[in-house]
């Protein structure tokens, strides 16, 4: 049986090398984040849904200079990385179902299922909740919000 509790990334360089390969997923939180906290199991519950996905969290308030944390806004927020590069930023997750979100995104940018009208609205022209940028090692990220 899969813990509940993903490993901690402890520095910039342990971010790098453990999502350098395959398809990962980086729970970004800190511990005065209340959301964050209750969260956290419905992440771990992920995990037993999408196995061949690599899960780890990372407290921002440990780690410092991560450039993808520039632009994070809100907490709890997920940042998925295919074979180093990262792909998508996940953030304002709703407080209700909030793992339905992020089960869409993994489906769409890291195990590349496509059809279902959810994964069809995530592709649609960016709009004000949504917002392309451009990344210097992987081409196109796209935030959802």
């Amino acid at each position: 049986m899969l813990n509940s509790v993903p490993p901690s990334l402890n520095s910039l360089q342990d971010l790098r090398q453990r999502t350098s390969e395959g398809p990962s997923c980086v729970y970004l939180t800190a511990p005065w984040c209340a959301f964050c906290r209750l969260f956290e199991p419905k992440y771990g519950e992920l995990r037993r849904f999408y196995p061949q996905v690599e899960y780890f969290k990372l407290d921002v308030d440990i780690v410092e200079g991560v450039d993808e944390l520039k632009s994070i806004h809100t907490l709890p927020s997920l940042l998925l990385y295919e074979d180093g590069a990262l792909v998508h930023i996940v953030e304002d997750l709703p407080q209700k179902r909030p793992g339905k979100k992020l089960a869409a995104a993994i489906r769409q940018y890291l195990l590349h299922e496509r059809g279902s009208e959810e994964q069809q609205s995530a592709k649609r022209p960016a709009s004000a909740g949504q917002v392309q940028r451009s990344a210097a090692s992987a081409g196109q990220v796209q935030r959802s919000a």
